[in-house]
């Protein structure tokens, strides 16, 4: 029996993030939307995706990026790879503040990952949505730090 091939996190590829998209539709039945594919972060084990997430600029709010689409495939959740992902899409964000929004039972897992709870009335009401639940919370962390290219 051999052994699975290694997950790799790293940015998708143009024909990677069109693969992803119609995945994302297959398995979320979600839309999913990213400006560049350098924006998409993937969890691949071989060739097949088995997590993604992605950074989007809010629309109507200048400057204000936000992760959207952390999904790790069922089977391989439980590992953290959630997190890898966020990581992966810190490590290739250009933005200084990065924000997301969660059901209140993931506050813990990502303030694991340095977010700390946010008010939601900081976040432009045109990117709330009346379906969002009235409880998610807003989450913030800091990327990079302009000028010195750190975290």
């Amino acid at each position: 029996m051999g052994s699975l091939p290694a997950i790799i996190v790293r940015s998708a590829t143009a024909s990677e993030a069109a693969d992803a998209r119609q995945l994302r539709l297959t398995e979320r039945d979600d839309w999913a939307w990213w400006q560049r594919p350098a924006d998409l972060q993937l969890a691949l084990q071989g060739t097949e995706i088995i997590g993604m997430a992605w950074e989007a600029p809010i629309p109507g709010a200048l400057g204000l990026h936000v992760i959207e689409g952390v999904w790790v495939r069922e089977g391989h959740r439980g590992h953290r790879l959630g997190l890898q992902l966020v990581e992966s899409v810190f490590a290739a964000s250009e933005q200084s503040v990065i924000w997301l929004d969660c059901r209140p039972s993931l506050v813990p897992y990502y303030e694991s990952a340095g977010f700390r709870r946010i008010d939601r009335a900081l976040v432009t009401p045109d990117y709330l949505s009346e379906a969002d639940p009235p409880d998610q919370a807003a989450m913030a962390r800091h990327g990079r730090v302009e000028g010195d290219g750190t975290r």
